[in-house]
């Protein structure tokens, strides 16, 4: 369920500000829900574009009461534009009557911007929520947990309201799916999404979002081919620099 780049979402953002599909959406997966999986903890980052209209930006989790985990790079593009106001809602479908909740960005000060490299990009942000979200967060991981679990053969559960191919016109719902194992770097884990090997992926709108090991998110969302069709990247969550920056929000495992 995948459509569109997400490799550059400044480029994407810098056109107009519309705030449509910053970074990734789901490709070869369902929608959430679908034969009883659902992830009602993830939710959808919403900004006002450069017309007043609140749109859509990127998509994270909830990962304490009222503390809500998603890209830096979505947070430092909406900063850059002014943008000072940001909500939050974990509908599974964004529509101008979404139960909305107020909240604070926070981005990674490491943060440096998307290179693509194996480093750790620490393309991690927060949103402060002004109220309980009134769902249970995600389970994040213990330090080190994917240096100590056998990852070949392993599969991710991305989810996400990124654009994706199965739903024409884009519907801004939660959509899920899954990728393979396919490499582990010092603050990257990368999947791959081949629907010939019966793999999906994400792509544009998904940055943010969970990649799930079971019940745990492992990783953030961040960036993948420019085509939406063989890797994702996604931003580890339990190296040291992901784990400094979190615990300044949350209490960690």
């Amino acid at each position: 369920m995948r459509v569109g780049r997400w490799a550059a979402p400044a480029a994407a953002l810098a056109a107009a500000f519309t705030l449509v599909g910053a970074a990734g959406a789901i490709t070869y997966g369902a929608p959430d829900g679908t034969n009883g999986v659902t992830h009602p903890y993830v939710g959808a980052l919403i900004a006002t574009n450069s017309k007043g209209q609140k749109q859509l930006f990127c998509s994270g989790s909830l990962i304490a009461p009222t503390v809500f985990l998603t890209a830096a790079h979505c947070t430092a593009e909406l900063e850059a534009h002014g943008v000072t106001q940001v909500w939050v809602t974990f509908d599974p479908q964004f529509s101008s009557t979404s139960r909305l909740i107020a909240g604070t960005m926070h981005t990674d000060p490491l943060f440096g911007g998307i290179t693509g490299a194996s480093t750790d990009p620490n393309d991690l942000a927060v949103i402060t929520l002004a109220k309980r979200a009134g769902v249970t967060p995600v389970q994040l991981p213990t330090a080190g947990l994917l240096d100590s679990i056998q990852l070949k053969g392993a599969t991710f559960t991305n989810v996400g309201y990124g654009i994706h191919q199965d739903a024409v016109p884009w519907d801004a719902s939660r959509w899920y799916s899954v990728s393979g194992f396919n490499a582990l770097n010092a603050g990257i884990l990368r999947t791959k999404q081949n629907p010939s090997l019966g793999f999906g992926g994400t792509c544009t709108g998904d940055s943010g979002g969970p990649q799930l090991y079971g019940a745990v998110e492992v990783a953030v969302t961040e960036t993948g081919d420019p085509f939406c069709k063989s890797q994702n990247d996604g931003v580890r969550l339990d190296t040291p620099n992901a784990r400094a920056f979190l615990s300044q929000f949350v209490a960690l495992p």
